[in-house]
């Protein structure tokens, strides 16, 4: 009698711990088989985004306190905020300024006026150094 070759198959749960984890054939490929960021990947010839530390939110219309929260979320996980109250009441304004000034002083981070209406918020994590203006050159001088 012919003896059939059969192969386990592995179940669900041992599928899916292979799909996270990766097989043993996924053990010994080397470390460097990845293409370098530069390299073009597959469609329209882009080529393949670095990984950036930190990401940078700008909000454009922070019209109340609840607009405000949003904004504090992203502080609370590093992002830098640039907030735009252009749009916001007056009757809010000072206070939106107030929890995001005092979310800000909590999380060590700093805050940056750029205009009146535009405020730079950055976690502890980033480094803000503003530059002074330079001077303006005039034509006579060169």
């Amino acid at each position: 009698m012919a003896t059939a070759n059969t192969e386990e198959r592995a179940g669900f749960f041992g599928r899916m711990k292979d799909w996270f984890t990766g097989t043993p054939e996924d053990l010994d490929e080397p470390e460097n088989s990845m293409p370098p960021k530069s390299a073009p990947t597959a469609g329209m010839g882009s080529s393949v985004r670095p990984d950036y530390r930190y990401i940078v939110t700008l909000r454009t219309q922070v019209n109340n306190l609840t607009d405000a929260a949003q904004v504090a979320n992203g502080m609370k996980v590093g992002e830098q905020q640039i907030v735009n109250l252009e749009n916001t009441p007056d009757s809010e304004k000072r206070d939106v300024i107030n929890f995001l000034a005092g979310v800000n002083y909590a999380m060590e981070g700093t805050m940056e006026p750029i205009t009146n209406n535009v405020i730079l918020f950055v976690p502890a994590t980033a480094h803000l150094q503003p530059v002074p203006p330079t001077e303006k050159s005039s034509s006579v001088n060169n």
